[in-house]
């Protein structure tokens, strides 16, 4: 990403050098194309030495994580459809007696009919 960022940058850096502030006569672009190609090289050279013991690390944890994630998914999406959207509700809030209360945003949308019951009181 930063060399895309650099590489995408040179053209616009190199306009408004000054040819006087061009180390050693080498314009700034080159320079620049210098600078990213190494930079990529460097850090291509850690991720191939890193790859080994990410593969296996992604190899052990990966059906763990897919078991996590095929149980907290359906939950969570439970909870969305129970509430109208978790969206529409801020950060929840942890009181010093451990209750948790989620508020739901000023600008949040209509609750959907039934979700509420009718029999029971809501402070508002």
């Amino acid at each position: 990403m930063l060399a895309l960022s650099l590489t995408l940058a040179t053209p616009a850096l190199s306009q408004d050098a000054d040819p006087q502030d061009e180390p050693r006569g080498r314009p700034l672009d080159s320079i620049l194309e210098m600078f990213v190609d190494r930079t990529e090289k460097a850090m291509r050279g850690m991720v191939d030495e890193i790859e080994p013991e990410l593969n296996a690390l992604l190899e052990e944890m990966g059906p763990e994580m897919e078991r996590l994630m095929g149980a907290i998914v359906p939950e969570l999406q439970k909870l969305a459809d129970t509430v109208g959207g978790l969206a529409n509700y801020e950060m929840p809030e942890v009181l010093p007696n451990g209750d948790i209360i989620i508020r739901r945003k000023k600008d949040a949308p209509p609750l959907p009919e039934g979700l509420i019951d009718e029999d029971e009181s809501i402070d508002l």
